[in-house]
Parts: structure tokens; sequence; C-alpha cells
């Protein structure tokens, strides 16, 4: 694809901020879900330079029916984990288009960074995004999320339950 096929800036932007949104407000989890392809995959590393989800262990690697099954268990009555629930607020920045993948996908690298408070407690959580993008239905659809944490070589307290 040639630089004048790549989307405008200011699109993807838009596109970044209303997944962000999505992700604040758990009563529009479903809304997050319908930005991803059916064959999407979300991926958060251990490491940062981990070059593979399936050659080591990863904090989360779920393709879309498990991102389902989470949030369902997240939204759960009963799940213990979100009691009380989560508030979350993130910001999303240094977003760049960074090209073209293999599949035709449009790859935007972005940082963000992200609040949660959950029984009077603050959690902050930073780091980058690597989305591959598709067109779809005149917009775009997420084939692929990378998460990349700047703490995740450390040790984490609590376990990441809401998605990043």
């Amino acid at each position: 694809m040639a630089n004048q096929d790549l989307p405008d800036i200011r699109e993807v932007e838009q596109f970044l901020y209303r997944e962000a949104r999505l992700l604040d407000d758990r009563e529009r989890w479903e809304e997050w879900l319908d930005l991803y392809t059916e064959d999407a995959t979300y991926w958060m590393p251990y490491t940062r330079d981990q070059p593979d989800p399936l050659d080591t262990p990863s904090m989360v690697y779920e393709d879309k029916m498990l991102m389902e099954v989470r949030i369902r268990k997240l939204r759960h009555p009963r799940s213990w984990a979100q009691q009380p629930p989560s508030a979350t607020s993130r910001v999303v920045g240094n977003i760049m288009i960074d090209g073209v993948d293999d599949n035709g996908d449009i790859v935007v690298s972005s940082s963000f960074n992200m609040l949660e408070f959950r029984n009077d407690e603050y959690r902050p959580y930073g780091g980058t995004y690597t989305h591959h993008l598709a067109r779809e239905d005149g917009g775009f659809k997420i084939r692929r999320k990378r998460v990349d944490l700047i703490s995740a070589d450390g040790v984490y307290e609590h376990i990441i339950q809401v998605p990043i």
C-alpha cells in the first residue's frame, strides 16, 4: 500500500479514542468487542521484547471468543474480582501510522496511560499499543492488538482484570 493509500491520521486517532472511551464505560464493552474482526487477537506479553505469543507465556493472549468470555465473567454479578467494579480512565496519544503489514492491514502505534480505581486504591498502567487495523464497512476493525506495559517485567500485586 502506497502512502497515498494510508488513511488520514485524524481518522485513525478518532478510532483509537473511541476504543478508549468504550473501554472506560463497562456498559459499552459489547460495543468495544464489535470493534474487532472475527479473527482478531488481543495480546499482552510478559516482556516488552517477546516476539511471539505462542512460544512463551503471556499475561493475556485471547481470540475474540475468549475476549467475549472474559467480558461476561467480569460483568457477572457474582464476579468476586470485580466487587466493587473497577472504574478506569485512559489517555491515548503519540498516535503514529507505521505502515502496512503483510495482510494489508494498517499498523498503528500509540502510547497510553490507564488509571484503575477499585477498593479505594488507584493502579496506574502505561505503555504502548500496536493495532493492526483492517478496513471494513467504510471504517476500521481491529485484527490484532498488542499491549506492551512499561512494567511488564515487574511484579504485579494484583491480577489485571479489566481490558487494557
